[in-house]
């Protein structure tokens, strides 16, 4: 999808996660603690309830696994999304009620460059992903699969406070592991996919991992021949994609209170595959030619009557791009028949209240196309933080030498907007102060 394709460019620092098998560690502040053995395959997961979720869950990144930040309840945690010339970077802070974004450091005149620093990474193969569980700040290092026992390509996971104070490191991963994104949380555990890779197969299960006490344990296996992976959630219950026992494909809601399965959505090979926002699932419904929202949680379907789908392989085609309960925003690309040449690119949004679609503006051109205006986290009940644009920018490099030079290169302006302006397209944004290189 191209969304999710753009949203990786603008954080591109933060890859393919790694995971764990972890023993439990006594203290949590203790040193941080080594992977033991992995599951085995068929081993028979039981529910406890050190597994089981302690309310609803929410993800931990953006649609598709996509890495938008920590999500925390002041404001938002990320990564610079480029690196040093010893491959070091740092950890921002994007403040909700002050507007500014600085490093993750209270030091006065820190420059930010050293581990003395609170938001100093060091080099870390695949970058870092920052996540707020709870009170904590987590940061999760992919490592680099196959990378060896060097320290910086093993997966490993750091924890702090909100502040970045008392940072330290709780669980060290094994490197035949990975963890797959999204992950979701309810506030003190994170579910995850994990993989691990022996000489002749792989294995998956569905794992709860405590990153304060640095503890991994599996919840259930997950399928690998139906490539079951972790898709979203709703309430305390996981959305499971998988293919079909007979072909096609299908989405599972997965009770982490009794482990029951209960299918909730199925399409055919070749058919648009849905999108899940929050609990909506947005679907292309074949009969009626219309946008359909589907809430997993409720089970009602609403039609939205006000714009109808294209024709499959006419030069038309709408694409999907945000959803809440109520609006939907799409892209509407037009191309040139038999040339297949992009002739008009547009934006639109709908409402459950039946009217007719309605262009919709909030758009700024990046590499080479029309981009919406990405909707990032909530702000406060009214409203949402959003990456207004992209910023042509100078990023600096430090050679061996200790002298800087500047490359070309980007990086988003954060900005605040009502909900109900974001809907309508209306420009009303307040823009975050600039964040310094």
């Amino acid at each position: 999808m191209k969304r999710t394709s753009r949203l990786f460019a603008i954080f591109a620092a933060c890859l393919v996660l790694a995971g764990c098998a972890a023993a439990p560690a006594s203290d949590a502040s203790a040193a941080s603690q080594t992977a033991s053995a992995p599951a085995q395959s068929g081993a028979q997961s039981t529910q406890s309830a050190d597994t089981a979720p302690a309310g609803p869950l929410s993800l931990l990144q953006g649609s598709g696994g996509v890495p938008l930040g920590g999500f925390g309840p002041d404001g938002l945690y990320f990564v610079t999304p480029w690196a040093r010339a010893d491959g070091s970077f740092n950890l921002w802070y994007a403040d909700y009620a002050s507007r500014q974004i600085l490093p993750l450091c209270a030091a006065p005149g820190c420059p930010h460059d050293s581990d003395s620093c609170t938001s100093y990474i060091p080099l870390s193969s695949g970058g870092a992903l920052p996540e707020v569980v709870g009170e904590t700040l987590v940061l999760f290092f992919p490592g680099q699969p196959g990378g060896g026992s060097d320290a910086s390509a093993l997966p490993r996971l750091e924890v702090m406070g909100l502040d970045g104070s008392d940072r330290h490191e709780t669980l060290h991963f094994a490197a035949n592991q990975t963890v797959e994104r999204p992950m979701a949380t309810d506030g003190s555990v994170i579910y995850a996919r994990l993989n691990t890779y022996l000489e002749k197969t792989t294995e998956a299960e569905l794992v709860c991992i405590d990153p304060v006490k640095g503890t991994c344990r599996t919840v259930c296996p997950l399928s690998v021949e139906q490539n079951e992976w972790v898709w979203g959630c709703v309430d305390s219950s996981l959305i499971l994609y998988r293919t079909g026992e007979t072909g096609g494909y299908e989405l599972v809601r997965l009770d982490l209170s009794t482990l029951e399965r209960e299918t909730v959505y199925q399409w055919a090979d070749g058919q648009p595959y849905p999108s899940l926002f929050g609990s909506t699932l947005v679907y292309e419904n074949q009969q009626d030619r219309r946008f359909h929202l589907l809430d997993l949680a409720t089970g009602q379907d609403t039609a939205l009557s006000g714009y109808t789908l294209p024709e499959p392989g006419g030069s038309t085609e709408a694409t999907v791009y945000d959803c809440d309960a109520g609006h939907l925003l799409f892209e509407e690309r037009v191309f040139a028949s038999g040339t297949g040449t992009l002739e008009q690119e547009r934006f639109y949004t709908l409402s459950a209240d039946g009217s007719a679609s309605k262009e919709w503006t909030l758009t700024y051109s990046y590499l080479g196309e029309t981009t919406a205006a990405s909707r990032v986290t909530d702000l406060d009940e009214d409203h949402y933080l959003i990456i207004l644009s992209q910023q042509d920018v100078s990023l600096p490099q430090t050679g061996a030498d200790g002298t800087t030079h500047y490359v070309p290169g980007t990086k988003p302006q954060y900005a605040a907007i009502s909900k109900a302006d974001y809907w309508a397209g209306t420009p009303s944004a307040e823009p975050f102060g600039d964040w310094g290189l």
